[in-house]
């Protein structure tokens, strides 16, 4: 039994699984909480008491007795970036790592640091591993910790979205063939794009608040599809095949809707039957919390 909650600037997502025999994971439970306003019409942080009532409302009604849990940090407190970095053993990589992250972002000290492999090339004759770099600041991780502990949970690992969502996206039956593909990750706090080529990650783009009710973010968001497909055209002399398309479902529908009017790419909603027992379509808006699990 796995249980996954994922942190995002409005709401949070629960994913409760199994593994069978065979490595198949079958989905018990999925729902998502709604971060409530305060008094002052202001949206109250996740560690408040009354969203800590709801989750373990919610709990008590869903028989979840897990102890542990994977946290996934789709918020602003889990900072990800991609890197370039020679290869050698972990320790000195991850030194590496950190004086990047101060140099580019401008991180204090007070930062855990981390990263996951990517791929592995040569740049001249030296040997180059890129990277997804994570960094979460130390005093965020003592607050989740005392949160989790509110509602009797522990916590198991820490993931941000985008490692987790490369880990579901680089299962092997997940993106197959060499045509280049870009995978759309779509929720009101973000739009998020992962795009691949030849079965491997290549690239992440982020779009933040986007309202798409607002046909000016929608085409915010068509715009950076086709900007993305231009230059994967111009440095590879071949077109993103099409869209794969996962997140809040309302949004998905309307946004299929204008893609189809209005772009040339084809699109297409996430098959996680890939990856996961058949499920409720609705666990399109939670894919970040599979990708934790696998």
């Amino acid at each position: 039994m796995a249980l996954v909650i994922e942190i995002r600037e409005e709401s949070l997502s629960f994913v409760h699984t199994k593994t069978r025999v065979g490595g198949q994971v079958d989905v018990i439970n999925h729902f998502r909480i709604e971060i409530p306003t305060g008094d002052k019409n202001e949206m109250l942080h996740y560690t408040d008491p009354i969203v800590t009532d709801l989750i373990k409302h919610e709990f008590e009604q869903r028989n979840i007795v897990e102890r542990y849990a994977t946290f996934v940090l789709n918020n602003k407190q889990g900072i990800s970036k991609e890197l370039d970095v020679p290869q050698m053993d972990r320790k000195r990589m991850l030194n590496i790592i950190k004086n990047e992250l101060r140099m580019k972002l401008n991180l204090t000290g007070d930062y855990v640091v981390d990263f996951m492999k990517l791929d592995s090339f040569t740049k001249g004759d030296t040997p180059f591993e890129r990277v997804m770099a994570v960094a979460v600041r130390f005093n965020d991780i003592k607050e989740l910790e005392t949160w989790s502990l509110s509602f009797d949970i522990k916590i198991k690992s820490i993931v941000t979205g985008p490692t987790a969502m490369i880990s579901l996206l680089s299962e092997r039956t997940v993106v197959l063939g060499d045509k280049p593909l870009l995978i759309g990750d779509f929720y009101r706090e973000f739009t998020r794009f992962y795009l691949f080529m030849d079965e491997k990650f290549v690239a992440l783009r982020t779009i933040y608040k986007t309202n798409f009710q607002d046909s000016d973010d929608v085409t915010r968001v068509e715009q950076l599809i086709k900007l993305m497909s231009a230059a994967v055209l111009e440095e590879n002399g071949t077109q993103i095949e099409k869209v794969i398309m996962m997140g809040e479902l309302e949004r998905l529908d309307l946004l299929k809707a204008r893609f189809d009017q209005n772009l040339t790419l084809s699109n297409e909603f996430f098959d996680y039957e890939k990856v996961i027992l058949p499920c409720q379509k609705s666990i399109l808006e939670h894919m970040n919390g599979i990708g934790a699990i696998l």
